[in-house]
């Protein structure tokens, strides 16, 4: 209906047409969900099939005299491991290169960055999908000019022209009848928590290749060790079988034979020194830089890393904890919301249009009262035929749904197998370490004793050189059973979800950012809180280092960069402004930042702090304070509650 008066309070079609649109809003109001957004029941078992045997009260008390530490140690390994440990696991192994390693992968790892910009984009879309609930307001502007001809019989054609001025405001406002849109609404604001759990699970993937490739590194710097040490040991006896031969009581066979064993040996190293070389350059990967700018250790081995003594009970209860497990079910919530929507477009729909505004022939005379209209339109429409294309959009929706419960479900298995198959590594790995070490002992009381026979003719070469090969053979698949081990505890971390921040109680909630707020960290690392507008005091220069930052790998990066660049940090500080944050209802789901290193008096400081970074192949880009960057964060929350159980 299209209703027009000078005078709108006085026209009665005016209070009919107020009257219906409130009764459709009302109704509106009364419209339900057909369902809640529910997550399919997962039991999980109460104990894992691989897991270590359970400390009884015999085990923790009693004892031989001076046992104390060792039931102290028990006691503490009954405990239960929790989310707390799980976080950061990796400092317990006890290795200083290893944080910093990690801390550095946290700060720059590109798969991290690249996840924290999807959050981003995520949260656009979310955002503009919770702006399709809200009325749009338009505004315009028309000059219109029209001619038009006359002409009668017997008299001369005449034209005139006329223009008509129109200044006009316009408010349209779609009613959300069934639900549609707030369903889609739903589904992007439950698609940018599972953008904010797959980032997490990166997290998760980072902190456990980075740690296992480490452990590969050191493990191979030990059987490079024992290959050199057993190269450098039958070097030796070439020589004695050497003197041996030309005394005649060796044979030019056994010569050849020492010889071969002693290149055989050679010809290892070079490969284990690739296999080396290959886990470096993938570790700098995971790092975020080049090969050329990570330099690792040689003299260290994996005696270097702790393996814990004993491990603490693991509930299954963990493996809710998961970051991919939380993906999956806010996947799992979207498909819902999504078979809402399906739903919802098979019901007519209802949409409102007010415009108000001027109009007059004449630009002066446009704003008089007698220029004034109004109209208010109610567009009901509904589909009364679509040969089933809505019908297999609602089966379409359906089938996805079902194919994510299944989905759900197989994330929830899938932990599972990777913590026993973990624990299994853990156990008979531990096992064959004990039985392998009593194999090395043995086979090296083999060699001596073999050696010291030869060396009196009292065995022949083919002995000699069976228990040299025994006993080398043994060290290297013992230094390879340590690995397996330590792999496998890292592999058991991984798979309860070790290395997220997710809080277990709230998982989805993250620490709100205020967006007029910067985040300083001084060469002490305390954080410090003041106005982003006040930051220009540090210096009239920045350096923005690349990439967004979550909450956590902004506590890396201070370290990371005083560890690395510690002449160059000086009385320098690391400021993080508030780039973005996206919201469910109250809880933050997560806030990213841009970082920046400030206290630059001039561009050429800058610049030189840049070209250091750059020597090491890391990326920077030098900027005035007062650049827009700079000065202002900005937040942009998604308040969109979902309808989630």
């Amino acid at each position: 209906m299209t209703l027009r008066s000078t005078n709108p309070l006085a026209d009665p079609r005016f209070s009919l047409s107020l009257l219906l649109c409130i009764g459709i809003l009302f109704l509106s109001g009364c419209a339900t969900r057909a369902s809640q957004y529910t997550t399919p029941a997962m039991p999980l078992p109460a104990s894992f099939k691989q897991a270590l045997p359970a400390l009884t009260p015999a085990t923790l008390i009693g004892g031989p005299d001076g046992a104390k530490a060792d039931r102290l140690a028990a006691a503490a390994a009954a405990k239960k491991l929790d989310a707390a440990q799980l976080r950061e696991w990796w400092r317990g192994l006890g290795d200083p290169i290893l944080n910093d390693l990690v801390d550095r992968a946290l700060a720059n790892n590109l798969d991290l960055h690249i996840a924290t910009a999807r959050i981003e984009q995520g949260r656009a879309r979310a955002h503009q999908a919770h702006a399709n609930e809200l009325p749009v307001v338009g505004a315009s502007y028309e000059a219109v000019q029209q001619r038009a001809n006359t002409s009668s019989v017997g008299q001369i054609n005449t034209s005139g022209s006329s223009t008509y001025h129109v200044l006009q405001l316009s408010v349209t406002a779609p009613v959300d009848l069934w639900g549609e849109r707030s369903g889609q609404a739903d589904s992007a604001s439950l698609q940018l928590a599972r953008m904010n759990f797959l980032r997490e699970d990166t997290r998760r993937t980072v902190v456990a290749n980075t740690v296992g490739l480490y452990v590969d590194y050191l493990s191979l710097n030990d059987r490079i060790r024992i290959a050199r040490e057993t190269e450098k040991l039958l070097r030796g006896m070439l020589e004695s079988v050497h003197g041996r031969m030309e005394g005649g009581d060796a044979t030019m066979t056994d010569y050849e034979q020492q010889r071969a064993a002693v290149h055989s040996v050679a010809a290892t190293i070079p490969v284990l020194e690739l296999q080396r070389a290959n886990a470096e350059n993938a570790l700098a990967l995971l790092l975020g830089v080049a090969p050329s700018a990570l330099v690792l250790p040689n003299d260290k081995g994996l005696a270097s890393v702790t393996f814990p003594a004993h491990l603490p009970q693991i509930p299954s209860e963990l493996l809710l904890n998961r970051p991919d497990v939380h993906a999956a079910e806010m996947r799992l919530h979207a498909a819902h919301a999504d078979l809402e929507v399906a739903r919802a477009r098979l019901l007519p729909r209802l949409d409102l249009t007010a415009q108000t505004g001027y109009g007059s022939q004449w630009l002066t005379q446009m704003l008089s009262p007698s220029g004034f209209y109004w109209n208010a339109i109610a567009n009901l429409s509904a589909t009364l035929f679509d040969h089933g294309a809505r019908v297999d959009d609602i089966a379409f929706a359906d089938a996805v749904r079902e194919e994510l419960v299944e989905t759900y479900v197989q994330s929830m298995y899938s932990a599972i197998r990777e913590t026993e198959d973990a624990l299994a590594s853990v156990r008979f790995n531990s096992k064959r370490l004990d039985l392998q070490k009593i194999a090395s002992e043995a086979a090296e009381n083999a060699w001596r004793c073999s050696a010291e026979s030869y060396g009196v003719g009292a065995v022949d070469y083919i002995t000699l050189l069976d228990t040299q090969r025994t006993y080398f053979s043994n060290l290297d698949t013992l230094e390879s059973v340590q690995h397996d081990r330590m792999r496998g505890l890292v592999a058991l971390y991984a798979a309860l979800g070790g290395g997220t921040t997710i809080d277990q109680s709230n998982p989805q909630a993250d620490q709100p950012a205020d967006p007029k707020l910067a985040v300083a960290f001084g060469n002490s690392q305390q954080l410090a809180l003041k106005p982003a507008t006040a930051l220009a005091d540090d210096g009239a220069w920045a350096v923005l280092l690349p990439g967004m930052q979550d909450q956590d790998g902004t506590r890396r990066v201070p370290h990371d960069l005083e560890t690395r660049f510690p002449e160059q940090m000086n009385k320098r500080r690391v400021v993080l402004h508030s780039y973005g944050e996206a919201a469910q209802g109250e809880a933050v789901q997560a806030t990213w930042y841009r970082v920046f290193v400030s206290g630059f008096a001039s561009k050429d400081e800058a610049d030189q702090f840049c070209a250091a970074l750059s020597m090491q192949l890391e990326r920077c880009d030098v900027m005035a304070t007062s650049a827009p960057q700079f000065q202002e964060g900005r937040t942009r929350p998604v308040t969109r509650q979902a309808h989630a159980e």
